[in-house]
């Protein structure tokens, strides 16, 4: 097997795994989804704007992020839990299409001020934050810590580093 042994390359997904799923990069996002949520049911609720059967999987999909919100809250080690609680998470599909519109202009707001505190605002024609092209892992900034924990021959190996 590739990864520097048997058993390597399994070791470094799921180590890969764990940090993209760690409550340092999820629980930010999916707090900011869960509490958006309340306001948005009870606005479908009064104008019932989306089909009832849309909505049901709407309020399942809220119960889900705050199960997922409250592990990371409690009990954030508990890998196997999270892995769990994110796929029935992600049965009931993605969020409403407002809600992911209102956190991505959050997003574009940060970026945009984070450009103007390097100097001013983005360059003419940048493209927003959709979306990732090969040039976005040239300048992705990892934790320097993060692969610390991952055997030294793996380490050699792993496409991050």
């Amino acid at each position: 097997e590739g990864g520097g042994g048997p058993g390597g390359m399994n070791f470094m997904v799921d180590f890969i795994m764990q940090n993209l799923l760690s409550k340092d990069v999820l629980y930010g996002p999916l707090k900011e989804i869960r509490d958006k949520y309340p306001p948005w049911l009870e606005a479908q609720q009064a104008g019932q704007e989306v089909p009832e059967e849309d909505l049901a999987r709407y309020r399942a999909q809220y119960e889900a992020i705050q199960a997922v919100c409250a592990q990371y809250e409690s009990d954030p080690a508990n890998f196997g839990r999270l892995v769990e609680l994110i796929q029935e998470m992600q049965k009931h599909g993605d969020p409403p299409a407002s809600i992911v519109e209102e956190i991505g202009g959050s997003i574009e707001a940060d970026l945009a001020q984070e450009g103007e505190g390097e100097g001013g605002a983005a360059a003419p024609g940048a493209r927003g934050p959709p979306g990732l092209d090969p040039e976005d892992f040239a300048n992705l900034k990892l934790p320097p810590d993060m692969l610390k924990d991952l055997p030294a021959e793996l380490q050699k190996e792993c496409a991050i580093m």
